[in-house]
């Protein structure tokens, strides 16, 4: 009988096939059989339970067996059931773990107990928990820890791990437990057992102290999800001393059970980008995920924002700790575990500031996972980070090479889902190789109880996991590393000392806040290069893989993943790990920024900056919108770079077929001033030759700087420079201009100082600069001005001065003369004959003068002139 479901033998207990008396009996023999081997109820009722049977019997006597309410005695008809010893149960020891209260006894029931003896329990046996129920690992000083019964040399979890044990090995139908981090889901992962985290106030709870606390509840423990259902409709009571309490929904949790049902959209995260995973539970889960999805379930890779989980929880467990036990630890601190002690002194040490910033962080996770749950209707993680992890350890210290700081640190998958108010549960997944069972965490809606169970009697069905029947327990010796906790005495290093001090603490919380504001996706990774914290700009901006981004993940697992994922790829013909080393090797060598783009077409940009003390600090940006702009600018460069080449080629061969006309032109103009046919006889005529003569000088001169703008602008415009003198080129250049001057009454001053050093430049290009700057100055000075030439030296550079006291230009005038045809004042036509210049001149200066490397200065003033520098480097700067 031991052996049956709990629904076959209650159905057994309604149809009075067999009596509550014989149940019990069963349920003793297998007890005394077993729990020797595994320690999981060290306390018994048997008279309480025998005399609850005895006086249900005579009540159900003149009562239907249909039993269609929950709230009907016959609804678990006598079936024996196992209270956690953290639960106050009249007249029975009840020692909460802890030897300062071996000796316990109780006056009154608490609310769940009662609720449960009200719809047909009989109450057989207290099951072992940590002590206060601190720690995922069940043992205590007074009664010793609780063996696995799939290998009693390991952990059976905790701090429900009397009760998982016991189902799993045939001591109990059901079992109650509680859980404030995950002690109804860890031990129901570490025994191959189901364990469901209900809604706080869907379960009464009995809390003097911390009455208004979400953390800890209530809730059921069975072999499968069906059985689950069946305690769980016992246990689910309004209760007006429970402040959090609410009404029961209509139906019953057994017929959700009884209906499977596959949620639509189902979410999965193998470590909710908390924490490492231990590659054993990886290997499960894949497993199951595969599995799941070869029966047909439609599952994406997603999770609820929940990066401020591990401090926010951290500060709100301390405070809870030391809201209910602070008293005791100042009267009895010796007596406490270690563990419990540092619990305590941390939440005694928290400052208004923590508590009031983890209440903030809580409130957006549950809006957070509210939100999720508006887009899924289910999300799946692993229960536990860890597979049982042997007896004699006092909690899980390293997960994959990652260096856990606290106790309840590798707790993170259940702990971070305790804040957000939803239901969880967790169901056998799979075994390691080792035949270790492995835990599935499904998470539903709050208050989603009906259909958290209907869901997970579907996976249970897909994934044929469940716990068919009890097991033998599977006896290991312990060797003295795997003894009893207990047996071991304290640990080493008290928690307190490996583990950040609240002040510290507030620095590591105020630093992740800090980070969460940036817009820029931020990581810092230690020496090791392991991630130690990173804020989630920095998993969003790589989307769909922002998963692989969890504290401790080495960067190589990082470049694994993403390799996976088709995110990178190696050079063709390099081999994966040749790809991998040289990444690894480029980002010890220094800094690197790199940019790629994502398969779903956004773009990365990552800055990775060593630090003088060897961790790696990554900065990151989506810079989408900034590809699309380049591009564009690049499409609208490319087009007026082709527009303007095919201008500029357009021109030169203007002006290549104009050149000929305008030569036969000048020429016939000089025969006929000439006279060199004959007299001409009219001297209007020869006023007309001499305007031809001019227009067509004015005009081929006009073409010759058109075809060289021309060149410049369409990049064919060859230069040669060499070291030169401008010196020697300025002396042989004034003469050609020198004329024009005197011929205007111009005085020309020449000043060249000694010993000037050569600058680089191209000879011709040289001269045309020159005497485009002289005939400028020329034409802008009136009758009688003045033009100074100086050549001089100003720190290294070379200076060409052309200064005049002409006309002058304002300074919207100077801009203007570097634009082509810039002529400025008369608004004479370029291609009168009394207009001096082509309009070209300073323009063609300037660009040349780019190409050199040198820079154009022009001071001027209107009436009073302008002063136009050259500014030469010297060769050494010009050439770079």
């Amino acid at each position: 009988m031991w052996a049956d479901p709990a629904r076959r033998v209650v159905d057994r207990l309604r149809r009075r096939e067999i009596a509550p008396a014989e149940v019990i009996d069963s349920a003793l023999d297998r007890i005394e059989a077993v729990d020797p081997l595994v320690n999981a109820v060290p306390t018994r009722c048997v008279e309480r339970a025998r005399a609850m049977a005895r006086d249900l019997a005579r009540d159900l006597a003149a009562t239907t067996t249909t039993a269609t309410s929950p709230e009907d005695p016959a609804w678990l008809a006598g079936l024996p059931v196992l209270i956690k010893d953290l639960n106050d149960v009249a007249g029975v020891r009840t020692t909460y773990g802890s030897p300062l209260f071996a000796n316990h006894v109780p006056n009154a029931d608490d609310l769940v107990v009662r609720a449960l003896a009200a719809r047909g329990a009989t109450l057989l046996g207290k099951t072992n928990t940590p002590e206060f129920g601190a720690g995922a690992h069940t043992f205590n000083e007074v009664f010793g820890a609780t063996r696995n019964p799939w290998n009693t040399a390991r952990s059976a979890g905790g701090s429900s791990g009397g009760s998982a044990a016991a189902l799993a090995s045939g001591m109990a139908w059901l079992a109650h437990g509680n859980d404030l981090g995950g002690s109804l889901r860890i031990p129901a992962a570490f025994c191959g057992v189901v364990g469901l985290r209900p809604s706080p106030g869907r379960v009464p709870h009995s809390d003097r102290l911390t009455p208004f606390s979400p953390l800890n509840v209530d809730g059921p423990m069975a072999r499968d999800v069906a059985d689950l259902a069946l305690l769980l409709d016992a246990m689910a009571v309004h209760a007006r001393a429970d402040p959090l309490s609410f009404p029961t929904p209509p139906g019953t949790f057994q017929a959700a059970a009884a209906a499977p049902t596959r949620p639509a959209r189902l979410a999965f995260s193998m470590d909710l980008g908390l924490s490492p995973v231990d590659g054993r539970v990886r290997a499960v889960l894949e497993d199951a995920v595969k599995r799941l999805e070869a029966a047909g379930f439609e599952i994406e890779d997603a999770t609820p924002e929940l990066s401020d989980a591990v401090p926010c929880f951290q500060i709100l467990r301390a405070h809870w700790f030391a809201t209910r036990l602070g008293p005791l630890l100042a009267e009895r601190r010796a007596e406490m575990k270690p563990e419990l002690v540092w619990n305590i002194e941390l939440g005694l040490a928290l400052s208004a500031e923590e508590i009031a910033w983890a209440e903030r962080a809580r409130a957006r996770l549950v809006a957070d996972s509210a939100a999720f749950f508006e887009t899924y209707d289910l999300l799946l993680t692993p229960t536990t980070v860890v597979p049982p992890f042997p007896l004699g350890q006092r909690a899980v210290e390293e997960v994959e090479g990652h260096k856990l700081a606290t106790y309840i640190d590798w707790l993170v998958l259940t702990f971070a889902i305790t804040l957000t108010g939803c239901p969880a549960l967790s169901l056998p997944a799979g075994q390691t190789p080792e035949g270790l069972p492995v835990g599935l965490q499904a998470v539903g809606r709050p208050r989603g109880e009906a259909a958290l169970i209907a869901a997970a009697a579907a996976l249970e069905e897909a994934l044929e996991a469940r716990l068919e029947r009890p097991i033998e327990p599977r006896v290991a010796e312990p060797d003295d590393a795997q003894a009893a906790p207990s047996q071991l005495g304290a640990p080493e290093v008290a928690p307190p000392s490996a583990v950040t001090t609240p002040p510290v603490k507030s620095l590591e919380r105020r630093l992740r806040e800090g980070l969460e504001q940036m817009p820029a996706a931020f990581a810092l990774w230690g020496e090791d290069d392991r991630l130690i914290i990173d804020n989630a700009a920095h998993r969003r901006l790589f989307g769909d893989v922002g998963s692989l981004f969890r504290p401790g993940v080495s960067f190589r697992e990082v470049l694994v993943g993403l390799l996976d994922r088709g995110i990178h790829q190696p050079e063709p013909g390099q081999e994966r790990e040749d790809w991998i080393a040289d990444r690894l090797a480029a980002r010890h060598n220094g800094d690197l920024r790199r940019e790629w783009q994502m398969p779903d077409g956004h773009w990365l940009r990552i800055q990775e900056t060593r630090t003088p003390g060897g961790m790696t600090v990554t900065l990151g940006l989506d810079i989408t919108d900034l590809k699309g702009k380049e591009r564009e600018l690049i499409q609208e460069r490319d087009v007026s770079e082709t527009a303007s080449q095919a201008k500029s080629q357009f021109l030169a061969r203007m002006s290549h077929e104009l050149r000929t006309p305008l030569n036969a032109i000048i020429g016939f103009s000089e025969v006929v001033r000439g006279q060199l046919l004959g007299p001409i006889g009219n001297d209007i005529y020869l006023g007309y030759a001499d305007d031809i003569w001019a227009s067509g000088h004015h005009l081929l001169e006009l073409i010759s700087d058109i075809l060289d703008l021309s060149k410049i602008e369409a990049g064919t415009f060859t230069i040669h420079p060499q070291p030169l003198g401008l010196g020697d080129l300025l002396e042989a250049s004034v003469p050609f201009v020198r004329a024009r001057a005197k011929a205007r009454g111009q005085v020309m001053s020449l000043e060249v100082h000694p010993r000037l050093p050569r600058v680089l430049i191209d000879r011709r290009a040289a001269k045309q600069i020159l005497l485009n700057l002289l005939s400028n100055a020329i034409k802008f000075t009136p009758q009688g001005g003045r033009i100074w030439i100086r050549l001089i030296r100003r720190d290294a550079d070379v200076v060409l001065s052309v200064k005049d006291n002409g006309i002058g230009m304002s300074q919207e005038d100077v801009a203007r003369a570097l634009e082509p045809f810039g002529q400025i004042g008369g608004g004479e036509s370029w291609l009168t004959p009394n207009t001096e210049g082509t309009g070209l001149g300073l323009t063609i200066v300037d660009a040349l003068v780019g190409m050199h490397g040198a820079r154009l200065e022009i001071d001027s003033a209107p009436g009073e002139g302008t002063d136009v520098r050259v500014v030469f480097p010297p060769p050494t700067q010009a050439s770079r």
